[in-house]
């Protein structure tokens, strides 16, 4: 889709680029011929063949390793791992741990 590698080419990396959440990464496959979505991959890889549900091409799954794919990262683990930082937490915690100089007036908006 891209035109390039967009996605990291190891589980090192990707664990590196996403903070060890690389084991709720959901990998889609696409078919080849009209990109529509197979599926998971963990549900096209138990079938030695599958059909496309849009345009019922018939595909070989052991040769999709160098096939099109998307990902899908949920939010919820990255956003889990950002508040259990403890730098982050210093940070989000700076308005109510500030000292206000003058209480009627609005210094920012938090």
């Amino acid at each position: 889709m891209f035109g390039q590698e967009v996605v990291p080419q190891t589980k090192y990396m990707f664990d590196k680029v996403l903070k060890n959440c690389s084991e709720a990464i959901e990998f889609h496959f696409c078919c080849k011929s009209c990109t529509a979505s197979l599926g998971a991959i963990q549900e096209i890889m138990d079938k030695k063949v599958a059909m496309c549900p849009s345009c019922h091409s018939t595909i070989d799954t052991t040769t999709m390793n160098g096939g099109s794919f998307f990902i899908i990262v949920p939010i919820a683990p990255q956003i889990q791992a950002l508040l259990e930082n403890p730098d982050i937490s210093v940070h989000l915690n700076y308005h109510f741990d500030r000292e206000q100089t003058e209480t009627n007036i609005i210094s920012e908006i938090f």
